[in-house]
């Protein structure tokens, strides 16, 4: 039997989504629980479950440049999560066959001359 002081929430910790990686549980206000997570550039920063799984969290900076959603941006996208993301089906051709990417090309804002 749970304790009625344990926090009930999936735990996503660890799980990736796109190019977001949720790091902790930080609260709840009953409707929704709110994750930390990190983007692939390094930047950390707070998002709703939802807003997560449903992919509609955007960068900050993607956003002030007009760069979210743009085609370069969702093939960049597809790149890095293919070979980072072991939960995609085409993971095993990429990643799990030991194909990465380097560190600069995994911030999307600096090959756009932003980052």
């Amino acid at each position: 039997m749970k304790d009625s002081a344990t926090p009930r929430y999936h735990d996503m910790t660890g799980q990736v989504f796109g190019r977001l990686t949720a790091l902790r549980y930080l609260r709840s206000n009953g409707t929704n629980t709110y994750w930390l997570v990190r983007c692939l550039c390094g930047n950390e920063f707070t998002t709703q479950r939802s807003a997560l799984v449903t992919g509609h969290t955007h960068h900050a900076g993607l956003r002030k440049h007009g760069l979210a959603g743009t085609r370069a941006h969702m093939s960049w996208i597809s790149m890095n999560t293919r070979c980072h993301n072991p939960n995609r089906n085409n993971w095993a051709d990429y990643g799990g066959r030991g194909i990465s990417i380097c560190e600069r090309w995994r911030r999307f804002l600096t090959l756009c001359g932003y980052g």
